[in-house]
This record gives C-alpha cells, sequence and structure tokens, in this order.
C-alpha cells in the first residue's frame, strides 16, 4: 500500500493481478480515500465478510455491532504484539442501498490467530482503507494503534485517511504509523491529523518512550515484552 517505506506491499505480491488496470485504481483509491473516476466496481453487503466482528462509534466508545457492547482488546492477542491488542480493518466505502447509493465505511476487528484469522479474513481479502493493530480499554476507548499488518503494509498516509475519517477516534490516542524504523516512535493521533507533512519527514516531536511504554503497560500489562520495554522507544 504505502510506497517507499516496503520492498512488497501485499497487493504487489498477489498473483491474480488483473490485466485490465484495477489494480492500479486499488492502490489509488487505498492511498487518497476517493474512488477514482471510472472505477465502475460498487460493494454491496458482502456476504464473506465477518460482520460478526463488525464494529462502530457510539460517540467516542468503540461497540460490538452484533450486541452492541463495548469492544475490548484485553480479552484478545495478536501473533506481533501478543495479549491484549487486536487486529483491525477499515473498509473502503460499502453500499448501503443500491437505492439510495449511500456508502459508509465498515471497520472490524478481533483476534489475529496464525492459519485461522488475518487481516485479510474480515473482507475476503477485499481492499481496505486502513489496517493495523490496536489496544481498546474496556469502556471501548481506542488507547494505542499501530500500522502492523503483513498482508496490507498500511503506511502513514492509510492511518492518516483513518483517523481523519473517524473523528471519533481520541486525539490523545497514541499510534504508530513507522513499523520499519527502530527505536519505535509513536505520536497522538491529534499529532497525525494536524501534522502529516512533518511526519512523514521525521521531523515530527514525537511521544516520550516511557510515556509510551507505561500507556501499553496500563492497558495491555500481559503483552509482548518489547513493546512494554522503555528502550524499545525513542527517548
Amino acid at each position: 500500500m504505502q510506497r517507499g517505506q516496503k520492498s512488497t506491499s501485499f497487493w504487489d505480491a498477489m498473483d491474480d493481478v488483473e490485466a485490465d488496470g484495477k489494480d492500479d485504481w486499488d492502490r489509488e483509491w487505498i492511498r487518497t480515500g476517493v474512488k477514482p473516476e471510472g472505477y465502475l466496481q460498487v460493494w454491496g453487503y458482502d456476504q464473506s465478510a465477518r460482520w460478526d466482528q463488525c464494529v462502530y462509534f457510539d460517540g467516542n466508545v468503540l461497540k460490538c455491532a452484533k450486541d452492541d457492547s463495548p469492544f475490548k482488546s484485553d480479552d484478545k492477542e495478536t501473533v506481533n504484539a501478543g495479549k491484549g491488542w487486536a487486529i483491525f480493518v477499515c473498509s473502503m466505502p460499502i453500499v448501503e442501498s443500491d437505492a439510495t447509493r449511500q456508502f459508509n465505511h465498515y471497520i472490524f476487528s478481533g483476534t489475529h490467530e496464525r492459519g485461522v484469522q488475518h487481516h485479510t479474513s474480515f473482507l475476503a481479502g477485499k481492499p481496505v482503507m486502513a489496517a493495523g493493530e490496536w489496544i481498546v480499554d474496556t469502556t471501548g476507548t481506542i488507547r494505542v494503534m499501530s500500522a502492523k499488518s503483513g498482508h496490507y503494509r498500511p503506511g502513514t498516509d492509510e492511518l492518516f485517511n483513518f483517523v481523519t475519517t473517524f473523528q471519533q477516534i481520541p486525539g490523545d490516542a497514541l499510534i504508530r504509523v513507522d513499523m520499519i524504523s527502530r527505536p519505535f516512535k509513536y505520536y497522538r493521533v491529534t499529532d497525525l491529523r494536524s501534522n502529516l507533512a512533518a511526519i512523514n519527514a521525521g521531523t515530527a516531536a514525537h511521544v516520550p518512550g516511557a510515556r509510551v511504554a507505561a500507556v501499553i503497560s496500563q492497558y495491555a500489562p500481559a503483552c509482548g515484552a518489547g513493546l512494554r520495554k522503555v528502550s524499545n522507544f525513542a527517548p
């Protein structure tokens, strides 16, 4: 998805790239969040989507669509981060009704289980606007986010599109957009919304590592030690 940071994206690696240029449209749609002119595909309610793991915002609270309870990640885990984290994807605009022609983005989140459920599982491999991992506390409040997705490989622009589309994401939530550089650098969501160019250029101020480690340790105390160790974060 993001050019420059990664040598090969999920879409570049796919064997069934179509010859009519639709793959280029997919990439442009993902990069900008705007459906390219001439792109004729219209998404309906796809029965292969994992709607039982769809989540939505009620104010700043993330809730499970299946029962309207607050979504939380403390009972979930990911292969990368461990316990207390969940994977998420945000769909490209999906049409609600052919009659009204209203489009909405849909968010899915759950446990990452190797060989069972990955980022691509939620929408059967279709393009997404954003993907990653996050910590969501027991009240349904997003505390920490990252761009970690081995399949979609999102970058700064995709996460920027996501947090600006969903203003309900708290501005003080921590977010990591660069999964390559070491030590880890996290920013506040509000910084990404207002300082995209500086973050892309590497000149924006980041959240001190001790603060990041403290937040992760508070909300995901059982996750991987590397994500709680102060020395792994930029000072």
